[in-house]
């Protein structure tokens, strides 16, 4: 009886461990981001600049290939 309460409280314990971990990972995750949302947003603008620029070079390469 002793032993299955035991295990029983070690199971809940770690299962609040695990919860607690994963609580920990998540409010580390929402701080870093929002730390980091000013660089996030710098590089979204370059990706769509490079994007940009992809297609204009696509464009001019098209009009230079007779069809």
């Amino acid at each position: 009886m002793k032993l299955t309460l035991l295990n029983r409280l070690g199971r809940t314990l770690q299962g609040l461990l695990i919860l607690a971990m994963a609580w920990g990972v998540v409010s580390g995750l929402e701080v870093n981001i929002a730390y980091n949302k000013d660089k996030a947003v710098e590089a979204q603008k370059n990706l769509w600049d490079r994007a940009r620029g992809v297609l204009s070079v696509v464009r001019e390469v098209r009009e230079y290939i007779p069809m």
